[in-house]
């Protein structure tokens, strides 16, 4: 008995659905459906095929995707009066593609703005040349070497900066209104020796 899994499930349920589109894309396009026609509802259309409703409404999905059908909630799906038959290409100017409108052609060019200096960079991330304070920025970098150059490349303390460090427990302003803190000691209190 062959395996049957959700892979081998989804790939077939894909390939009806590419069935189901590709039949009414050809009746929309040979004419079969004209505009504003109506098509089945997704479960009628999936009764009659025998199919999964989702595999109906996966094909229905695209045709709207392409402006083939339009589906309206409630009501149904009905093709679309934009859908039209592609017809026979007529002589060379149906080749050449899209033209522009008449009004392109009588706009002057615009002027070549890539040689010019604007009076203003407005690009971001680039900061202001004429603004930026080269000589504070000069003086604290060239201080703040010396200052590294006199330590001799010994790293600071291991805690970081003092200065920078957060207050600790016993400099807390509620220490004087609260009292002193308590006493701490290395080894572990009653209670939690019991929890060992």
């Amino acid at each position: 008995m062959p395996s049957w899994n959700s892979t081998s499930a989804s790939s077939a349920r894909r390939r009806l659905a590419e069935q189901i589109y590709r039949r009414i894309r050809a009746g929309i396009q040979e004419g079969q459906l004209r505009p504003a026609d109506p098509l089945p509802s997704s479960r009628e259309l999936a009764d009659r095929l025998t199919v999964s409703r989702n595999t109906v409404t996966a094909a229905y999905d695209r045709l709207g995707a392409e402006g083939l059908i339009d589906a309206r909630p409630g009501v149904g799906a009905f093709v679309s009066v934009r859908a039209t038959r592609p017809g026979p290409a007529v002589g060379p100017e149906a080749a050449a593609g899209p033209r522009p409108q008449p009004l392109w052609a009588s706009l002057p060019a615009p002027e070549d703005l890539s040689q010019t200096v604007a009076d203003f960079d407005l690009r971001s991330g680039i900061p202001s040349r004429a603004h930026f304070p080269y000589s504070a920025w000069r003086s604290l970098v060239s201080g703040q070497l010396r200052q590294s150059a006199a330590s001799g490349g010994i790293y600071g303390e291991p805690a970081g900066s003092p200065a920078l460090r957060p207050p600790s427990p016993d400099t807390w302003p509620c220490r004087a209104e609260c009292g002193p803190a308590p006493a701490r000691s290395s080894s572990p209190t009653v209670s939690s020796r019991r929890s060992i």
